[in-house]
């Protein structure tokens, strides 16, 4: 179904705004857990200097991989989840506009925000 992306792409925007208090890596590994989307994290590089250990990790959610550098494993995850959730919101942002510019282009009126709802909720009941 084609609204699939959409509506899991509004509740990633949800489960950030929701969930201010959450771990980049919680926030997308939810997001994954509700997309059937598990993000994989692997550890690419580590260089353990005396004064300045560097760790990239890379991590895939669906077809979108990213990676993350930091002076820790933590918080290189930490970056890598960071930048998987950006690149997330910003398919969000195109998915949004394309949506209303489908409904524009075939002169359908843009649906209120009460049906959109309603449809996101039918949809995590159905799936």
């Amino acid at each position: 179904m084609q609204s699939t992306p959409f509506c899991g792409f509004c509740s990633l925007g949800k489960m950030i705004t929701a969930k201010p208090g959450k771990t980049p890596i919680q926030v997308l590994h939810e997001y994954g857990m509700k997309t059937k989307n598990i993000p994989v994290y692997e550890c690419e590089r580590s260089d353990v200097q005396i004064h300045v250990p560097t760790f990239t990790f890379r991590v895939t959610v669906g077809d979108i991989t990213c990676t993350g550098e930091g002076t820790s494993k933590k918080l290189a995850k930490h970056r890598a989840a960071e930048a998987a959730i950006n690149i997330l919101k910003a398919n969000a942002s195109i998915w949004n506009w394309l949506f209303i510019m489908a409904g524009d282009f075939l002169n359908i009126p843009f649906p209120r925000r009460e049906d959109l709802l309603i449809r996101e909720n039918i949809l995590q009941f159905a799936g």
